[in-house]
């Protein structure tokens, strides 16, 4: 690890200046000020896409032009007696002069937080009786304020002299790609903002651990990366620690590769040149706790992807992320060979500006995923879909089995863009579709894609995939599944892909209720073994 990659200590000498960022440099908020129980915390900028526009790689990166700037906190309590929140609004707001007549929402709704609102004083004051996770959206979803309220931090860190713990004390520290050797942890505080990413290649027993904010807004997505120019520092030290290019390549803000016994607790990521999180290459036992992500606008910027790994715990994590927040993903990266089995998601608030929130999905290499649980997830915002099974291309032998999505509520609202595909011909919105009807994401889905030709191009070994495609879908089940919002049109279930290459069996649902209405065509034991699609209708 070069000596310059980390900072170990409170006193931050900033190292070299590099990084080749696409957006202005974010600060402290102007938008929001917090205090906790009279006491200010500091207020973070995040920017986040300000509309479902994409445009598909290689080499259009999005403009900072459909962008915006919202806020996030992070405090810590330990709730033995209720915290008061006061969040009030600054003049710098766009909202600020239309605030006494804008709904105020508190997101997840489910969550069904009260706040006390003084409309002469733009103040919002809440009181909280429990670590979470929530969202305060001031007459619509733009420039929103993110809130993390942790329980009280208690971690074991090993002594600082012993070479086993890699420390980033409050402060900015320009850090470069961290590359943790078995056993160490590397801890940022409160406080801190590092500048960087983080790879586990080879390594067993890694802790990430923490308060402070990993951002990756100086580096720039792999493929268009190059390790002597400013924004390809990462490359220049992965290469220069004789790792291969294309391992480098989908370092987000922290990837794992072949590793055990990975943790990672509390750190907030932000600003990841494409995928945030990254877990490949038969990982094994790796549990996510309380990570929050936020910030990610780029192309491709995921959320967390477990890739053809096995035992992995994700649990109280907010995901805010431009493309899909949580992905279970078959064997596609190089090297990979082994299956995606025992994955459990919980206890996790999410926001999908662009594709999914849940998916399983594979593409055109015999995999195998098994045993897969999203359970007690709100999905604040999405787009696509909330819940979605998909195979690109599927292969010859493509197996997707025990997959579990129960209780998980999905919001949608009004204000909601359809999502839109640019290219040269329809390069935005016209007016005409910015005003149509409210959109509605699809609420689950089980299918076979063809993504394009210009797909095959991307994955040139995609079209070698065997032509006699065979998968299965098998014993997968939805249950207590609530959705709440427009239902102009009706949100659908939709099981299709081309004739004789999907086998569906044992599709169970099982409550799915339609604002607080329990949908009784759905509300059934169904297996399916032909293309079908479904919309969801709530009683009278």
């Amino acid at each position: 690890m070069p000596s310059d990659a980390v900072t170990v200590g409170e006193d931050v000498a900033t190292p070299v200046e590099f990084g080749a960022p696409l957006a202005p440099t974010l600060g402290r908020s102007a938008y929001y000020r917090l205090s906790v129980n009279e006491r200010q915390v500091f207020v973070y900028e995040a920017r986040v896409s300000a509309m479902p526009f994409n445009c598909v790689w290689p080499g259009h990166q999005r403009p900072i032009t459909q962008t915006e700037i919202a806020a996030f906190s992070t405090l810590d309590a330990d709730f033995t007696q209720p915290v008061t929140l006061k969040i009030e609004l600054l003049p710098g707001h766009p909202r600020y002069e239309s605030f006494d007549a804008d709904k105020v929402v508190l997101r997840p709704l489910e969550y069904g937080l009260e706040p006390e609102i003084d409309r002469e004083s733009r103040v919002v004051t809440l009181v909280l009786d429990r670590p979470c996770q929530f969202v305060l959206e001031i007459g619509g979803q733009h420039h929103a304020m993110h809130v993390f309220a942790n329980p009280t931090e208690n971690y074991d860190l090993p002594e600082d002299d012993c070479g086993d713990l890699i420390y980033f004390g409050p402060g900015e520290h320009q850090a470069g790609l961290i590359l943790p050797k078995s056993g160490q942890t590397v801890y940022l505080a409160e406080g801190a903002v590092v500048y960087g990413a983080i790879l586990v290649y080879k390594a067993q027993n890694v802790r990430i651990l923490g308060r402070g904010v990993l951002d990756g807004s100086l580096f720039k997505r792999g493929q268009e990366a190059k390790a002597d120019e400013p924004g390809g520092e990462l490359f220049a030290t992965g290469l220069a620690e004789g790792l291969p290019w294309e391992n480098i390549s989908y370092v987000g803000n922290i990837a794992a590769i072949e590793s055990r016994h990975l943790t990672i607790d509390g750190i907030i990521l932000r600003d990841s040149p494409l995928w945030s999180t990254n877990i490949r290459n038969g990982c094994q036992h790796v549990r996510i706790h309380n990570v929050k992500i936020i910030g990610q606008w780029r192309y491709n910027a995921d959320g967390i992807n477990i890739c053809s790994s096995s035992h992995v715990s994700i649990s109280g994590c907010f995901i805010r992320s431009f493309d899909d927040c949580i992905i279970a993903r078959g064997t596609h990266m190089l090297g990979e060979c082994t299956p995606l089995h025992d994955m459990h998601v919980s206890d996790c608030v999410l926001w999908c500006d662009w594709g999914r929130a849940l998916e399983v999905w594979t593409g055109y290499k015999d995999t195998q995923i098994s045993k897969v649980v999203f359970e007690n997830i709100q999905i604040i915002r999405t787009t696509h879909i909330a819940l979605d099974i998909m195979a690109w291309w599927g292969s010859s032998d493509t197996h997707v089995s025990d997959i579990c999505f129960e209780n998980i509520a999905v919001e949608a609202d009004d204000d909601a863009m359809p999502p839109f595909l640019e290219d040269e011909r329809r390069p935005c919105y016209d007016a005409s579709e910015a005003e149509r009807k409210p959109h509605v994401p699809e609420l689950f889905c089980a299918v076979v894609d063809n993504p394009g030709e210009e797909w095959k191009n991307y994955f040139p070994d995609s079209r070698n995939a065997n032509a006699r495609r065979r998968v299965q879908y098998r014993n997968i089940a939805l249950r207590n599944i609530r959705y709440r919002g427009p239902v102009a049109p009706l949100p659908r279930i939709i099981v299709d892909a081309p004739d004789d290459v999907l086998s569906l069996s044992d599709l169970h649902l099982e409550n799915i209720h339609l604002n607080n209405a329990a949908s009784s065509p759905l509300a059934t034991r169904t297996a399916c073994a032909v293309p079908a699609a479904l919309p969801v209708e709530a009683d009278s």
